[in-house]
C-alpha cells in the first residue's frame, strides 16, 4: 500500500531505510549540563524502534551565545562521548540520526546567556524575544563559521550519520539571508551574493572538515512569510547558492517565529505547504523533505507518487505515536495513535518553557519512567468513562495483563476526541 513510503533513499553516501524522518525539535529534556541526557536518548530511541528512517535531533548548539541553556550543545569535544551513546541507542534499531546544528542569532534570549546581548547581522529588535542584538563583527561571523564546522566534526566523531544547519525560522542564517534583518554594508550584507555568503561559507568550511562523503543538509523555510523577507521565488535562487556550496539536503518548512501567518495548527490543512518543498525539488538535485501537517500515512504516500519531496517530515505525529512508521508498514493505519493537532503538550509546554509532553501520549518523554510492565498480580478492573482518559486506562490494564471491563453512558466512545 505504502510502496514509496518505504523505498530506502540516500543522502550522500549514508542509506536510510524508509522515506520517514522526524525533523528536529525543541524538547527541553536536557539538563543544565548542556549534554543530551538518558531521556533524550530514550525519547529518540522509542522512535527509531517504531520504525522511524532518519532522526534529526536538535537544536544542538554551537557555541554558548548562540544556544544559551535552552539546548543540548556539542560545542565541546568534551560532550562526543555523550552524543556517541544518543548515536548507538538509535543505530540499534537500524535507523539513521543528524543533529541540527543551532545558533539563534537574534532569536536569543538574554536571559539564556548570562545577560549578554544577541548576536546578529544588524542590530534590528526581535519581536520573538523584544531585544536588540549586537552586530556581528566580521572576525565574529568568521569565527561562528568555524564554530559550525567544529561542531560538525564532533558530530562525525561521535558516529552521528550527518548534520542539519538550520537555515529556518528566523535564526542565524535566515538573518544573514533575508533583506529584513541584515542591513550590513560590508561583504556579508547588501547584494544576494553578500546576503548569502555566510550561509555559504559556513556549508563550505563544514564540507572541509568533514570530507566529501559526510552528509550536510540544511532545513529552509520555503517563504519567510514576512513583509520585506524573502519569498517563495527568492528562497529558489537560496537553495541553488547553497547546494553549489556543498549542501546535500533540504529540509523545507515556511516561515519565522514571528510570522503571522500559521504553520502547524488544526486550523492548517493537512499539507498545505507542502507546494513549498515542490518548488523547492525542481531547482536542485539533491534530496528534499517536506514538512508540517502531514499526518496520516496514505497522505505522506502521496506526496511521494506526486514527486512533491523525496522524503516526508512526521513530527508531532510521532511524538503522539513512536510506532507511527512500523503501524505504517504493516499497513495498519488505523492502530496510529493520532496527533490532535491541539498544541498543549507539544508547543504551549516548551513556550512555557517546560519539557515536552503530548495530550495524546502519556508515555512522550516518560518512555523508561513510566515503561510498562506486566502486572505482579492480574485483577478485574473496571474503568468507568469512555473517554480519552478512560480508553487509555484501560489499554494501559490490558497491557499490564490485567482482564478489564469498561463502561461508557454515552452511544459512543472517545468523550472529546471527536471534538
Amino acid at each position: 500500500m505504502y510502496r514509496e513510503l518505504f523505498k530506502p533513499v540516500q543522502i550522500n553516501k549514508v542509506e536510510i531505510k524508509n522515506r520517514i524522518c522526524m525533523p528536529a525539535f525543541g524538547l527541553l529534556y536536557h539538563g543544565t549540563d548542556r549534554k543530551p541526557s538518558q531521556r533524550l536518548i530514550d525519547f529518540y530511541q522509542a522512535r527509531a524502534r517504531g520504525g522511524c528512517g532518519l532522526l534529526v535531533v536538535g537544536g544542538v548548539g554551537i557555541d554558548r551565545r548562540g544556544s544559551g541553556i535552552t539546548t543540548p550543545a556539542i560545542d565541546s569535544d568534551e560532550l562526543i562521548a555523550d552524543w556517541k551513546r544518543l548515536a548507538e541507542a538509535v543505530h540499534r534499531h537500524g535507523a539513521r540520526v543528524f543533529l541540527q546544528l543551532f545558533h539563534a542569532g537574534r532569536y536569543q534570549h538574554s536571559g539564556f546567556t548570562d545577560g549578554q546581548p544577541s548576536v546578529a547581522p544588524s542590530a534590528i529588535r526581535s519581536r520573538y524575544t523584544n531585544e536588540e542584538p549586537r552586530a556581528l563583527l566580521i572576525e565574529e561571523i568568521a569565527e561562528i563559521e568555524d564554530r559550525f564546522a567544529a561542531a560538525a566534526a564532533r558530530a562525525q566523531q561521535a558516529g552521528i550519520d550527518g548534520v542539519q544547519l538550520i537555515g529556518s525560522a528566523g535564526y542565524l542564517i535566515s538573518q544573514f539571508t533575508s533583506p529584513l534583518t541584515n542591513k550590513r554594508e560590508d561583504e556579508y550584507g547588501g547584494s544576494f551574493e553578500n546576503r548569502t555568503r555566510f550561509g555559504r561559507r559556513t556549508i563550505e568550511k563544514t564540507r572541509k572538515v568533514v570530507g566529501p562523503d559526510y552528509p550536510i543538509t540544511m532545513r529552509v523555510a520555503g517563504n519567510e512569510f514576512m513583509p520585506g523577507g524573502n519569498t517563495s521565488t527568492d528562497m529558489l535562487e537560496v537553495v541553488q547558492a547553497f547546494e553549489q556550496a556543498g549542501l546535500d539536503g533540504f529540509d523545507v518548512t515556511g516561515g519565522w517565529h514571528e510570522t503571522a501567518v500559521p504553520q502547524l495548527p488544526a486550523m492548517v490543512p493537512r499539507g498545505a505547504f507542502a507546494y513549498l518543498a515542490a518548488g523547492i525539488r525542481k531547482v536542485v538535485s539533491v534530496p528534499v523533505t517536506a514538512s508540517n501537517r502531514i499526518v496520516e500515512p496514505a497522505q505522506a504516500e502521496q506526496l511521494l507518487r506526486d514527486a512533491v519531496a523525496d522524503m516526508v517530515n512526521i513530527g508531532r505525529g510521532q511524538i503522539a505515536d513512536p510506532a507511527w512508521a512500523e503501524k505504517a508498514r504493516r499497513e495498519k493505519p488505523d492502530e496510529i495513535r493520532p496527533c490532535v493537532d491541539c498544541l498543549q503538550g507539544c508547543m504551549e509546554m516548551l513556550f512555557a518553557g517546560q519539557p515536552v509532553q503530548c495530550l495524546c501520549n502519556p508515555l512522550a518523554g516518560f518512555e523508561a519512567e513510566r515503561a510498562l510492565r506486566p502486572a505482579a498480580e492480574p485483577r478485574r478492573v473496571v474503568v468507568v468513562g469512555a473517554g480519552p482518559g478512560g480508553l487509555k486506562a484501560a489499554l494501559t490494564a490490558a497491557e499490564r495483563g490485567h482482564d478489564v471491563v469498561l463502561m461508557e453512558e454515552a452511544a459512543d466512545i472517545g468523550g472529546q476526541l471527536p471534538l
